[in-house]
């Protein structure tokens, strides 16, 4: 005689609120989420943002990611950022520092003083000094030049409404709930 046991799995409900969120581009959302056990549930739940519902540039974060209900709910603040339209500038900052021209500068002046040190020499050897010196020099300023200032833009989020997919695992089970995100 076999005898088999089945009883129901525990489980919990998974909400956010508000169901609705309005934010621009560049600021970021806040939104809570909260997970109610039922039939006993105490166990610790996994939560995560599908990215692949984020608008485009925006990350989400919880905190914590990883709550426990018991008698009572647990809540967790879901932040999701997004990027401003415009373009990120990185200019080069001299703050206590000299400008690389500036170096490449003071670097080739010694070179043209020894290149001049040889005035006893035959002109071979004084046309090999100088084009040494000009090679020298050549490079500092392209080096400089290369590394002056650099120009980077970052995705920015696009103005639209999205449908953020949250996820809740918890032993072997998940629950999902969706709130809408208008990006002015």
């Amino acid at each position: 005689m076999v005898r088999q046991v089945v009883t129901r799995g525990a489980q919990f409900d998974l909400t956010g609120n508000p169901n609705v969120l309005t934010v621009s581009a560049g600021a970021a959302a806040h939104l809570t989420i909260t997970v109610t056990g039922q039939n006993g549930f105490n166990s610790a739940v996994a939560l995560a943002c599908n990215s692949s519902t984020l608008p485009t540039g925006a990350t989400c974060q919880f905190s914590p990611a990883l709550i426990t209900p018991g008698a009572s709910p647990a809540t967790s603040t879901l932040t999701i950022s997004t990027i401003a339209a415009d373009s990120a500038q990185a200019r080069p900052s001299f703050r206590g520092r000299r400008p690389s021209s500036l170096i490449a500068i003071w670097l080739g002046l010694p070179g043209l003083l020894v290149s001049t040190a040889g005035l006893g020499v035959s002109e071979r050897e004084k046309i090999l000094g100088y084009c040494v010196v000009i090679l020298l020099i050549a490079g500092c300023l392209l080096q400089s030049a290369c590394g002056s200032g650099t120009s980077t833009s970052r995705a920015s989020t696009t103005a639209g409404t999205y449908h953020i997919l949250v996820t809740g695992t918890a032993n072997g089970g998940m629950q999902t709930a969706t709130t809408t995100m208008n990006v002015l």
